[in-house]
């Protein structure tokens, strides 16, 4: 699982937020297929925020306080923990 980050004009934290909220809709609109679909999406975002301690990132990474053009991509580790990757443009 590999989600696409928009850090143009906000911080990590509001982007996981404003993901999360919307797999949320869609996932209560959603048919059983498709909500099986957004599982582990939705699984991902919600570990971001047990495991993130979002003002250190912010303060370690720049790129993740907002305004950046830089890739930014959530990812599961192998071990199962969310994974921040930042890859410069």
């Amino acid at each position: 699982m590999k989600i696409a980050l928009n850090l143009a004009t906000h911080c990590i934290e509001t982007e996981i937020r404003r993901l999360f909220q919307k797999a949320m809709a869609d996932y209560f609109r959603a048919d059983q297929t498709r909500r099986k679909a957004l599982e582990p999406r939705l699984a991902l975002l919600e570990e971001s925020f047990k495991t993130f301690d979002f003002g250190v990132l912010r303060s370690r990474c720049p790129e993740l306080a907002g305004g950046t053009r830089a890739a930014v991509f959530l990812q599961q580790h192998q071990e199962g923990r969310p994974l921040v990757r930042i890859v410069p443009l």
